[in-house]
C-alpha cells in the first residue's frame, strides 16, 4: 500500500479468515497496484433474544436480532414439545418462506421443528415479529429464536438449498447425509430440537470434508435450540458429524441445508 508495483507476475492465492470467510489476493503485472478483494461466502452473525413460550394458543412476539442490514438472510427457528404445528398453525406474516419442518414422537413428548427464512429490507433490527402456536396440553412450549446471516453480495432469490431432514430417539444427534452444495461459497446449516433441556451443548464432531461448530444452544424446562454452522466454500461435500447429549433417549431432530 502507498507505492506502485512493477513487472508483477501475475497470481492467485484464497486464504480463509477465522469467521470461515475467503479473502482473494492478485497481483497484475505492469498496472502500478495491487488488487484486493473479498469473497462472499455467508457468515453467521448473531441471534435474537430467546422467546419462550407455554400457552396453550398463543401469539409469540419474537424480537429481531438488534443490528440487521438491507440484504442480510434472516432465519427463524421454531422448536417446540407437545404442540401441534401442522401446516398453517405456525404464522409469521408476509415476507417469510417456510422450507423445512418435522414432526417426531408420540402425542405426549414429540418433538417438532420449523424454519422459515426472510431477505431483510433493513428495517427489521430491534423489532418483533408475531409467531402463533397452538398446544395440546399443559406441558406445551416452544422456544423461539431468529438468526441473522451475512455476506458481502447479500442475498437474493431463494438462499437455502440441500435441505435434509433427520429425527431420532437416542442420546446422540447425528447428521448421516451427505450435504454438497452446488456452488463455491456456501455455508452449512444444521438446526437442532431436543426434547430435553440442556443449556449447554456443544460441536458436533467427526465430520468429514468441513467442521461443524456451534453458533447457538440454550435449553429451557423441557428441551433445547441450537444451531452450527460449517464453512463448505471448497464445494466439497460434508459428511455426517454427531454429538451425544448425555441423557436417557428422547426424540430429536436435525435440519441440515446449505446457504
Amino acid at each position: 500500500v502507498g507505492q506502485s508495483f512493477e513487472n508483477l507476475w501475475y497470481d492467485t492465492d484464497l486464504v480463509t479468515t477465522l469467521d470461515g470467510s475467503d479473502v482473494e489476493l492478485r497481483l497484475y503485472s505492469n498496472v502500478g497496484f495491487t488488487d484486493f478483494s473479498v469473497g462472499s461466502t455467508p457468515v453467521y452473525s448473531s441471534t435474537g433474544p430467546l422467546l419462550v413460550s407455554s400457552a396453550f394458543l398463543t401469539s409469540n412476539e419474537v424480537t429481531y436480532p438488534a443490528t440487521i442490514a438491507a440484504g442480510d438472510l434472516l432465519l427463524c427457528q421454531v422448536v417446540t414439545r407437545n404442540l401441534y404445528m401442522d401446516s398453517g398453525s405456525t404464522m409469521l406474516g408476509t415476507g417469510w418462506t417456510a422450507f423445512a419442518g418435522n414432526t417426531y414422537g408420540n402425542n405426549t413428548t414429540r418433538v417438532h421443528q420449523s424454519l422459515y427464512w426472510r431477505i431483510a429490507d433493513g428495517t427489521e433490527g430491534g423489532g418483533t415479529i408475531i409467531v402463533r402456536t397452538f398446544g395440546n396440553n399443559q406441558e406445551s412450549m416452544a422456544l423461539i429464536a431468529i438468526h441473522r446471516f451475512t455476506s458481502v453480495n447479500g442475498f437474493a432469490g431463494t438462499p437455502v438449498e440441500n435441505i435434509a431432514v433427520e429425527v431420532g430417539m437416542t442420546d446422540t444427534v447425528t447428521v448421516g447425509r451427505t450435504i454438497t452444495p452446488s456452488a463455491l461459497n456456501q455455508l452449512a446449516v444444521c438446526t437442532i430440537g431436543l426434547g430435553e433441556n440442556f443449556p449447554t451443548f456443544g460441536s458436533m464432531t467427526g465430520a468429514t470434508g468441513a467442521t461443524w461448530v456451534q453458533r447457538f444452544h440454550t435449553g429451557s424446562s423441557l428441551e433445547s435450540i441450537g444451531m452450527q454452522t460449517a464453512n463448505v466454500s471448497s464445494g466439497a461435500a460434508i459428511t455426517g458429524g454427531s454429538k451425544t447429549f448425555g441423557e436417557t433417549a428422547d426424540y430429536w431432530s436435525a435440519l441440515t441445508f446449505c446457504i
